[in-house]
């Protein structure tokens, strides 16, 4: 089995559902492989302890430490916040699979899977926008109505649209639009 994190890897479709184990399916930007990937079954421990230690957090970190008298430095200190959210959601969302394997490219399996992923792709662009637009709102809030609340708020939209944030790629909207040719395993 092959890491995730060690292929050039784009999801293309994402198939969930509580009475099986979910998948999704990758595909190489270099090779145009397509892989398959389950999602690692979590503990619901883990989300407590998390939830913990974000109360824990929320409750030690002062606003008052934060200034507010440079417009320039709270935009910049925001949008670094936002783009260490955003990391911190891909590197999440990477570590989530298990059992890569390459699949065939035999047209008949990911034909429909494409057309399926297709028909949803500008709904996650339009979802992952407004993610973002969420976390900038957010932080202007906390500008005006200081609370550590809308940090949290606006951390939480910035790791969550990083977890989607790699259905932005460029391999992804070439897929979109039909612009790469796959090598049947046939030929």
């Amino acid at each position: 089995m092959r890491n995730i994190t060690s292929l050039q890897l784009t999801p293309f479709y994402t198939e969930r559902s509580p009475n099986q184990d979910g998948f999704t399916l990758f595909i190489d930007s270099q090779t145009k492989e397509i892989y398959k990937a389950e999602f690692k079954p979590i503990n619901e421990l883990t989300y407590i302890l998390a939830f913990v230690l974000v109360l824990i957090l929320m409750r030690t970190v002062s606003v008052e430490s934060i200034q507010f008298n440079n417009f320039f430095l709270f935009i910049l200190l925001c949008f670094i916040t936002i783009l260490i959210g955003i990391g911190v959601g891909y590197y999440i969302n990477r570590q989530m699979y298990i059992n890569l394997r390459k699949i065939s490219h035999q047209e008949e399996e990911w034909k429909p899977y494409i057309k399926k992923a297709n028909n949803i792709y500008l709904r996650q662009i339009i979802y992952i926008s407004i993610l973002l637009i969420l976390a900038g709102v957010c932080f202007l809030f906390f500008y005006k109505i200081p609370s550590i609340w809308w940090v949290f708020g606006g951390l939480s939209f910035s790791v969550f649209s990083g977890g989607e944030i790699q259905f932005l790629s460029k391999t992804r909207y070439r897929l979109y639009k039909n612009k790469i040719d796959f090598i049947d395993e046939g030929e």
